[in-house]
């Protein structure tokens, strides 16, 4: 039996790199530290697995929640408008995508990107970092509607 958040995870890698963005990566998944996120000068995309919530939802089943973020980082020979606007607009591009998404048997059901980017890293290290954040419900079916 595998594990929901892995396979929700692995479908997200599989959508982001099957979608065209308005710059070229290649989604992978990882476990991995922060500061190992910020080694690259090449554009990179990883998905990482944050973690599973439980709550009751009937007397014989759990509706789970599942987050995950999406790591977008480069490092960065300047951080100059024209070299950081790019990023930017690659996250908010990622973000957007992400709506509705259907992965794996769960539903996104929230995202976000908070801190839009972190600007310790871009400062100290050169390097652009900045998160997607990304909640999916499993087992998700909508309400039938009624004529």
């Amino acid at each position: 039996m595998s594990e929901p958040i892995i396979d929700i995870a692995e479908a997200l890698v599989t959508a982001l790199n099957a979608h065209a963005f308005s710059a070229e990566f290649t989604a992978v998944r990882r476990y991995l530290e922060r500061k190992q996120l910020t080694t690259s000068e090449e554009l990179s995309v990883t998905v990482l697995m944050v973690g599973t919530e439980s709550e009751l939802d009937t007397r014989q089943a759990d509706k789970e929640t599942h987050g995950l973020m999406i790591a977008v980082h480069q490092k960065v020979s300047n951080a100059t408008t024209e070299t950081i606007d790019p990023l930017m607009s690659l996250v908010r591009e990622i973000h957007d995508f992400c709506r509705e998404l259907r992965l794996a048997g769960a539903r996104v059901i929230r995202r976000s990107m908070v801190p839009r980017y972190d600007l310790e890293a871009l400062s100290k290290t050169r390097v652009f970092l900045a998160f997607v954040s990304v909640e999916c419900l499993l087992g998700y079916s909508p309400p039938e509607e009624t004529p």
